[in-house]
């Protein structure tokens, strides 16, 4: 028992060890562990035995919060993300225009990709209870003025939705281009309330878990991100089975049919582009009009930002992205506001 108990703790604050988590405010800690701070100001004449107990109560659950991801304390959007999530309408049955996410985006978790980019997951409640989320990618320093995370580059605008009763919601987008990047990302979530990871599972037979956190209220989900590494791609070896266990490891639920979707839509994409062939070196500009297709974004609109993989001359790409819907929300249309910094 004590040694599960340590494992627990040990495991727990290293997770809270990871700067890559957004940390809560002391407002939120003091929330969750009901109180006890509050409580402890005033009665500072504490005997000590029971200063003992509080703390003996207290540490289990701040270790506990240190696994999840507050999210009124996580990063605040740039104006892209915020007009994304706007474009998330009615639920079936009510009207297209009615919008379904009213509070803003957060960045709730990143993760370091192998090409010195770093993706960024961003999420937000919807009004019925469910969930949505996007990607974002950007190259080189992160943090840096004018074009890191937060200012909004490398974030292309598509919004996935998830169920509080379904088991997994999942995106991916799989792509290549001809100046030679690639983007090799599934991202998703789950409603389940006892959800506490997600393990991926390759034809070779070896597994990995993936980067996951539960986003606490009102998302109340758990969210992750993975990318699929180079020596995983190819036939043989591909990741075929998403797996989501339980704090105790039990299996929630397994999922074998979004991957499975996914690699048939890449092996097809793959074999039309070997078909067609590469365009002539200098005329991969896109066609007017088919920019969204081929790149991701429109270069018209002001503060438009290319996709992961694209630029500004709009290389060719082949590949295959997809957002989950099962929610079913309508789209809602909006004027694109520019990228202002928040």
């Amino acid at each position: 028992m004590n040694a599960d108990k340590d494992s627990i703790l040990k495991r727990e604050f290293r997770r809270a060890m990871d700067k890559s988590l957004p940390q809560p405010s002391w407002d939120e800690v003091e929330a969750r562990s009901g109180g006890f701070a509050l409580r402890w100001q005033g009665r500072r004449k504490l005997v000590p035995a029971f200063a003992v107990l509080v703390m003996a109560i207290t540490i289990p659950a701040l270790a506990y919060a240190a696994h999840e991801v507050f999210f009124a304390s996580s990063p605040p959007p740039f104006e892209s993300a915020i007009h994304a999530f706007s474009t998330v309408g009615g639920a079936p049955g009510r009207p297209a225009d009615e919008r379904s996410v009213v509070t803003e985006p957060r960045r709730v978790l990143t993760l370091t990709l192998a090409n010195d980019s770093t993706a960024a997951l961003w999420a937000a409640p919807t009004i019925d209870g469910n969930y949505c989320f996007a990607t974002q990618v950007v190259t080189g320093d992160p943090d840096s003025p004018g074009q890191g995370l937060d200012w909004g580059q490398g974030f292309d605008g598509t919004t996935g939705c998830g169920s509080r009763d379904r088991a997994l919601d999942v995106g991916y987008n799989v792509t290549s281009s001809s100046d030679g990047s690639t983007l090799e990302l599934i991202s998703g979530g789950s409603g389940l309330r006892d959800a506490d990871s997600v393990e991926v599972s390759y034809e070779d037979g070896s597994s990995t878990t993936v980067s996951a956190v539960q986003v606490s209220s009102p998302v109340d989900a758990l969210l992750f991100i993975f990318e699929i590494p180079d020596d995983h791609i190819a036939s043989g070896s591909r990741p075929v089975e998403l797996i989501l266990r339980a704090a105790d490891n039990s299996v929630l639920a397994r999922d074998k049919t979004v991957l499975s979707n996914m690699w048939r839509g890449y092996d097809e994409s793959v074999a039309a582009h070997k078909a067609t062939g590469p365009d002539t070196p200098g005329t991969e500009t896109p066609t007017p009009g088919t920019e969204t297709t081929n790149c991701g974004y429109d270069p018209t609109v002001p503060g438009a930002n290319p996709a992961p993989g694209c630029s500004a001359t709009g290389p060719e790409s082949w590949g295959v992205t997809w957002m989950p819907n099962s929610p079913g929300y309508q789209y809602r249309q909006q004027d694109y506001p520019g990228n202002a910094h928040p």
